[in-house]
């Protein structure tokens, strides 16, 4: 419920943090936001492949490619339990 009192609002103990609240964690570690430029073929051919979400059409390429001499371009980083 709110409250005016002199030109200040007054909110009751609603909303804010909370414990427990929002969505799990996708990724052992945390994201960074940033920008990249790409093609629109390569923006097309990548939403395709993270099932029409660009951004893990990207992590899942990342995760599957491999160098030259056939092995992982990338190592995720070892998380000990």
């Amino acid at each position: 419920m709110t409250e005016s009192t002199q030109n200040t609002t007054v909110r009751g103990a609603r909303g804010g943090r909370r414990s427990g609240a929002g969505r799990p964690a996708s990724y052992r570690e945390p994201l960074v936001r940033k920008t990249v430029t790409l093609p629109i073929s390569y923006v097309e051919q990548l939403t395709t492949f993270g099932a029409g979400n660009l951004s893990d059409g990207i992590r899942s390429l990342v995760e599957l490619a491999y160098t030259r001499n056939g092995k992982p371009w990338f190592s995720p980083p070892r998380m000990d339990p």
